[in-house]
């Protein structure tokens, strides 16, 4: 290692196991490199528990979060793709794409069945994390204006929040003023 190394850490529901994700840097022949790992590590006396071996090179991590029932580890990262890791077996389950940013922050519903993963960009991704997928972005302006909106198109928003929206198809947009009534789901 040359000294660029970024980490995250985070404990399992019970508290039990300690993850800690690295990225690092190597410099192979002249080619500089970022790769990530991470593993769990027994708190009271620091030992490998479960090694996670990525299969290829992901962005580096940002953000490391178990599910409520610590069965799933969420790694956030700077790119849009969030690899989620089967925490007992140190298997990749699913790779969850279109994040819409870098991943910054993450926290669990109070219920434990969604995902929410904040990002550097104002948005907000929500995850379902029985079927792991995406069920809503949520975009917050500087204004105060939000808008949430589903993958099928549909959304919600604060008193102007839907100003924020255009339909876009091919080279032309549309104002969502004109297709409000179809896609606006409270």
């Amino acid at each position: 290692l040359d000294g660029n190394v970024q980490g995250c850490l985070a404990y399992s529901p019970d508290g039990r196991s300690l993850s800690m994700c690295f990225a690092y840097h190597l410099d192979r022949q002249g080619q500089p490199e970022w790769f990530y790992s991470f593993a769990a590590f027994d708190p009271t006396n620091g030992q490998a528990v479960q090694r996670f071996i990525p299969d290829k090179h992901h962005s580096n991590p940002s953000i490391i979060q178990y599910s409520p029932d610590g069965r799933l580890i969420f790694i956030g990262t700077n790119g849009s793709e969030i690899p989620v890791w089967d925490a007992n077996s140190g298997k990749l389950l699913r790779i969850l794409e279109g994040n819409p940013g870098i991943a910054w922050s993450s926290t669990p519903s109070s219920d434990g069945r969604r995902m929410i993963i904040g990002n550097m960009n104002g948005t907000a991704s929500i995850w379902s994390i029985d079927t792991l997928e995406q069920l809503a972005i949520t975009l917050h302006a500087a204004s105060g204006e939000w808008v949430t909106i589903t993958p099928e198109g549909f959304f919600t928003a604060s008193a102007h929040g839907a100003d924020l929206l255009h339909v876009v198809q091919g080279f032309h947009t549309t104002g969502i003023d004109q297709v409000y009534q179809a896609l606006y789901r409270p």
